[in-house]
């Protein structure tokens, strides 16, 4: 794991300080991703269910997730990088921004590894942050 960390923090350095938009040439790798889910799919389904019990039915929505979520990040790189929100208390406001924190890690449980890890590894690598993925034992 050490290794692991000291690679994605020696990377994102490079990574984070590329503009939102550079990160563009790489998105193609993100909807090359979710093309091969899309085709991967009941292969996919047919592995939820051997090695998480998944039934058919919650293994199908959850591959088909698992590819939204990818092209979803996609998007998410390349539109706003902030916005101001409205506050309930008069003369406040709230901004928003999209920027990279780092190197950031996920555990998953065994069973749920696709459906816990894509929604936050997707975007958070899509908007400049490096990751290091660790399924439960």
């Amino acid at each position: 794991m050490d290794d692991a960390f000291a690679a994605a923090k020696a990377a994102q350095g490079d990574w984070a300080a590329l503009p939102p938009r550079a990160h563009g040439k790489y998105l193609k790798y993100f909807e090359e991703a979710a093309h091969e889910i899309d085709v991967r799919h009941y292969d996919i389904v047919a592995a939820l269910a051997v090695e998480a019990g998944a039934t058919n039915y919650w293994a199908q929505g959850i591959v088909a997730h698992a590819a939204l979520c990818v092209r979803e990040a996609a998007r998410c790189a390349l539109g706003d990088l902030g916005r101001i929100l409205s506050q309930d208390d008069p003369g406040m406001i709230n901004h928003v921004y999209r920027k990279p924190v780092g190197t950031v890690a996920i555990v998953t449980p065994w069973n749920s590894l696709i459906n816990l890890t894509m929604p936050a590894l997707a975007p958070a690598l899509a908007l400049g942050n490096t990751m290091v993925v660790k399924p439960a034992n």
